[in-house]
């Protein structure tokens, strides 16, 4: 009986990290995401600044 509490306490835990770990790596992405999209931003209004002066 004892193991079999443990395994699940085991279990609970590592599904617990598990989706702790998911959440974070979302987080992250859709924060580099966001950070990528503005420097493109930034890119392209250069570029087009750029060529709307050299014409």
């Amino acid at each position: 009986m004892q193991t079999f509490t443990l395994m699940l306490l085991n279990n609970a835990m590592y599904t617990v990290k598990l989706c702790l770990y998911i959440n974070l790596g979302n987080f992250c992405l859709q924060i580099r995401h966001h950070y990528l999209e503005e420097i493109l931003l930034l890119k392209v209004r250069k570029g087009l600044s750029y060529w709307s002066e050299g014409t």
